[in-house]
């Protein structure tokens, strides 16, 4: 790619990065928040849910979130009865986080509120422009995973 083209791309990048971030913004609603819980932690609990039986290690390099915070994050999880510590049973050594049922509950009240965001989000496109853009942030998100760099982990 030329220098110029180079520019141009990077500066549209860097204009449309904040736009992306506003519109993909979720908020904790005042009803979440009266449980003190924060972005990091619906993000822990989504995670918890998804992949069942991850360490906090995982859990974290996952969220790209450091080892030191996501014990963090766990303990205040663990304190407010939403997720526990279990030790492996193929490794004791290893402790894995799991939902409780009050997280299970809390979880799905959080991805209600996701659901009704984005809903709302992508009802404002037409359906030829809805179906354009979740195709082409798909194709965005298998590229960055594809190459993504892992050194700076």
């Amino acid at each position: 790619m030329k220098i110029n083209k180079v520019q141009k791309f990077v500066e549209k990048a860097f204009t449309a990065l904040p736009k992306v971030k506003r519109a993909f913004s979720f908020k904790i609603s005042p009803e979440i928040m009266k449980y003190d819980l924060n972005v990091e932690h619906a993000l822990i609990l989504r995670e918890v849910a998804i992949k069942q039986n991850s360490s906090i290690g995982e859990l974290g390099e996952t969220l790209d979130i450091s080892y030191a915070m996501m014990t963090h994050f766990v303990d205040q999880l663990e304190q407010k009865g939403l997720v526990k510590r279990r030790r492996s049973s193929k490794d004791r050594r290893i402790v894995q986080i799991v939902m409780t049922a009050k997280g299970k509950n809390m979880f799905n009240r959080i991805r209600k509120i996701q659901n009704e965001h984005f809903s709302n989000f992508l009802s404002r496109f037409n359906p030829q422009d809805r179906k354009r853009f979740v195709e082409t942030f798909n194709e965005l998100h298998s590229l960055i995973v594809k190459y993504e760099d892992k050194t700076d982990v």
